[in-house]
């Protein structure tokens, strides 16, 4: 079993403890005080972060690291569970498709499309080390997983999609 990861950002101990920053921060806590902690790495997740603080301000900002004066790693999600759950909650809030998630969170002025290689994009564009593909979540009184399992597989073969989207 690996021990550590060796990452663009440092190196990642395993097993870790990876603290939530929702949107770009952790509550009540600044990076200075995550670095003395001995954090070595945060979790974030497309969803939160592409309606706030939004795709353009991360970008001006110079990209999650420099917009939270933090220099580990950063593992982002893809946002799938989020917009499954809100789509599950009110499915008059968006729906799920064979090419992502279009979702309209309640408050926003806007609905927002999530596909399998925007995600990634996305993911890539913030800096992050480990980057997550989009999922399609299933709940415990859904019919038998075989269409999850299906769309899920799907999105994968899309993240080679997704990364040439960066790379070229």
């Amino acid at each position: 079993m690996t021990d550590c990861l060796t990452l663009h950002h440092g190196q990642l101990s395993l097993p870790t403890f990876l603290p939530d920053a929702t949107f770009g921060t952790v509550c009540a806590v600044d990076s200075r005080d995550l670095s003395e902690a001995g954090i070595e790495v945060l979790v974030m997740n497309v969803f939160p972060l592409m309606q706030r603080p939004g795709n353009s301000t991360i970008n001006a900002l110079g990209g999650l690291y420099r917009m939270m004066a933090w220099s580990v790693p950063i593992v982002t999600d893809s946002g799938g569970f989020q917009a499954y759950s809100l789509i599950r909650n009110n499915s008059k809030q968006g729906r799920i498709t064979d090419q992502g998630l279009t979702f309209q969170p309640e408050g926003a002025e806007r609905r927002f499309q999530l596909t399998p290689e925007k995600s990634i994009q996305l993911q890539l564009s913030y800096g992050a080390d480990i980057v997550i593909c989009l999922d399609d979540c299933t709940h415990v009184d859904d019919p038998p997983l075989n269409s999850a399992v299906r769309l899920h597989g799907q999105f994968a073969g899309l993240v080679a999609v997704g990364r040439n989207l960066i790379t070229s």
